[in-house]
């Protein structure tokens, strides 16, 4: 039962973010005029959120978070969608370090279905511990307690990643990784 609410909720907050990466796909076409403009501006935008992550810059708007309780004398499913939904809408503030880059990747992409599928694997990648939380809260809780002492180091580490990825974007190297990435990709498929 809990493990049905757990996938209901990802899937409330996946629904969500899936329509943001449709629409940031859809945008993305419209404002391809604008794309060496927006580029350097996502690039920039990229390490400035990088180096808030690592400790470097403090922006205290990247970290702003408005909360609400809700109390249910009896979970039920649909509620557990819904709940997943609000949870997307309103943490989409506190996640925006990371949800951004996938929403500036998702708005640059070549199709509306490769914008889709970025921000469905996003999800996806968001929604794992709370689907291991429904699987097993007691083992999930004992993970969790071991990764809180390292949660500084994972942030420095998104941080870096953040800033090479908005240095790549910001001099448009993403090009020359796909150049290399193309044939390793095609060396997987089947």
């Amino acid at each position: 039962m809990t493990f049905l609410h757990a996938l209901l909720f990802v899937g409330g907050f996946t629904l969500v973010f899936v329509a943001l990466g449709a629409t940031a796909s859809a945008l993305g076409s419209v404002l391809s005029a604008y794309q060496f403009q927006l580029r350097k501006v996502g690039g920039i935008l990229l390490i400035i959120m990088g180096l808030s992550l690592v400790g470097v810059l403090k922006v205290p708007w990247f970290f702003l978070q408005k909360r609400f309780a809700y109390q249910s004398s009896q979970p039920r499913y649909a509620a557990s969608l819904l709940i997943g939904g609000i949870f997307a809408i309103g943490w989409t503030p506190c996640i925006s370090l990371y949800l951004g880059t996938i929403l500036g990747l998702a708005a640059t992409a070549a199709t509306l279905k490769q914008g889709v599928l970025l921000l469905l694997f996003y999800s996806l990648g968001m929604g794992l511990p709370f689907l291991l939380l429904g699987l097993g809260v007691e083992r999930a809780n004992r993970l969790l307690r071991w990764l809180k002492p390292h949660t500084r180091k994972i942030e420095v580490g998104a941080g870096l990643i953040m800033i090479l990825t908005g240095v790549m974007i910001f001099f448009n190297w993403l090009v020359i990784l796909n150049r290399y990435a193309a044939p390793l990709i095609r060396l997987i498929r089947p």
